[in-house]
């Protein structure tokens, strides 16, 4: 089929094919063809689906606020970590005693030290006293200075033989007394001596008394001198006691005359006890072995312990060291060396 084709004035025109002999009418395009209308579009698309995500992210965030407002309210402001944290326990079931079980009692020592209080009963009582005893002072004086109880006093001087060292108190001998808020004295401590004490001690109203008296501990020690000056003077210089050096005396007394034989040069060494109250030395205990070179004669001596508790010296040999009479009477304002 034959298309005709006419351009008038700068249109384009078609022709339509022929089938009738009819003239040939012009067909106009209307509406030019718009480049642009495709890049407006998808621009337009772009638009609206920011639009959307703008309103998700409003929504979103309207939730969140809504969420942190309500939880504000239910959760108080001053929750820590250790408020919320969640406590377990386990319950553990013990072994169940039998009326029938024994329980052993617990042995307490017998054995006290010395002017070393303890309680006996429940009263509240006040603190220790420790009371030095003045010249002049006597129980009595004592009492009324310090608020005791009169009437105490005069049971605990009715007790017995051993209420005399209460009533014989020494100036600077120390005495502790415990008493109530009522000036009831309910316990008494009187140091005799270093290793023992009286104790006065109320029970169920009634007082008892009785010496109490503790075991030292016993230490070993030795010392040596050589004489230059006297057995006294140059003993004290090596640590010896004055009880110690009486001592060395007499055991070599029956051979030696302190007086008239030693001479410089005279050595001695010994090996005594010595006595311990809670890790201090309270006095000088027995020589257990000595040596005493005179004028070059070597005399030794050692302690032999008897079985009724006493004791006595004996040589090397096996001789007693104590004779029938003395070289010459033991005086040490006359020791010296010549």
């Amino acid at each position: 089929m034959a298309l005709d084709t006419l351009t008038e004035s700068g249109q384009n025109v078609i022709l339509l094919p022929r089938k009738s002999q009819s003239l040939p009418v012009p067909y106009k395009r209307q509406v030019k063809y718009d480049y642009n209308v495709k890049v407006a579009h998808g621009a337009a698309r772009r638009s609206k689906a920011r639009g959307r995500q703008i309103t998700v992210c409003a929504l979103v965030l309207s939730l969140s606020v809504g969420i942190i407002v309500t939880l504000r309210h239910i959760l108080p402001t001053s929750a820590t970590a250790n408020d919320l944290s969640v406590t377990s326990s386990i319950v553990l079931e013990l072994p169940k005693i039998s009326s029938t079980s024994k329980i052993g009692a617990v042995k307490l020592p017998n054995d006290r030290i010395p002017f070393e209080p303890r309680t006996y009963n429940n009263t509240k009582a006040s603190d220790w006293s420790t009371i030095t005893v003045a010249p002049g002072d006597n129980l009595s004086l004592i009492f009324g200075r310090y608020g005791f109880s009169k009437n105490d006093l005069h049971q605990i001087l009715a007790l017995g033989p051993q209420a005399k060292n209460l009533r014989s108190i020494k100036p600077g001998q120390q005495i502790k007394v415990r008493s109530d808020e009522d000036g009831r004295v309910i316990e008494i401590v009187q140091e005799l001596d270093y290793l023992r004490s009286l104790h006065v001690v109320s029970e169920l109203d009634k007082y008892s008394m009785s010496i109490v008296e503790v075991e030292p501990e016993i230490r070993h020690a030795s010392a040596q001198a050589e004489i230059k000056h006297s057995l006294f003077l140059d003993g004290q210089a090596a640590g010896l006691s004055d009880k110690t050096i009486m001592e060395l005396a007499d055991i070599f007394g029956w051979d030696i005359d302190f007086v008239l034989d030693v001479r410089v040069g005279d050595r001695f060494s010994v090996v005594f006890e010595e006595l311990f109250k809670d890790g201090e030395k309270v006095k000088s205990g027995k020589i257990l072995a000595a040596e005493f070179v005179n004028r070059g004669e070597k005399l030794r001596a050692v302690y032999y312990p008897k079985a009724d508790g006493t004791g006595d010296y004996y040589s090397d040999t096996g001789k007693a060291m104590r004779k029938a009479f003395l070289r010459a009477p033991v005086n040490f304002t006359r020791i010296s060396s010549r």
